[in-house]
């Protein structure tokens, strides 16, 4: 993993890129009708997929963090939370948390996975 400020850099730009592109995808569909299985919008939603995967390895995340912030958390929108190894539970509403999970060893799973059984991580 880098030092904390570079991967605090590379996930700002990450974030910010992932919200533009959403944004044109949804501009898209107003300006044309597209729906979400139309060419450019597949197209789209494949860069922001390779954009994770190659961010996701540059900082560490060998449990696709990146992807369940930016999916299941909606960039923190959602503000689901994980627990933390001791029993903590951890708000994951911004990049700051999101740091915090890429440490899996500290991690022990997401609240509602953890509700329903499954693990993460």
């Amino acid at each position: 993993m880098q030092n904390a400020e570079s991967t605090m850099q590379m996930l700002k730009e990450w974030q910010s890129a992932i919200e533009k592109t959403e944004a044109h995808i949804i501009l898209i569909g107003e300006l044309f009708g597209s729906d979400s299985d139309s060419p450019i919008v597949n197209h789209l939603d494949e860069m922001i997929g390779t954009l994770t995967r190659y961010v996701a390895k540059a900082v560490g995340d060998g449990s696709e963090w990146l992807s369940w912030y930016s999916h299941e958390n909606g960039m923190g929108d959602a503000g689901m939370e994980v627990v933390l190894f001791g029993g903590d539970r951890l708000p994951v509403k911004s990049l700051e948390d999101l740091v915090r999970c890429l440490d899996s060893d500290r991690v022990q799973g997401i609240v509602e996975d953890m509700e329903c059984g499954v693990a993460h991580g």
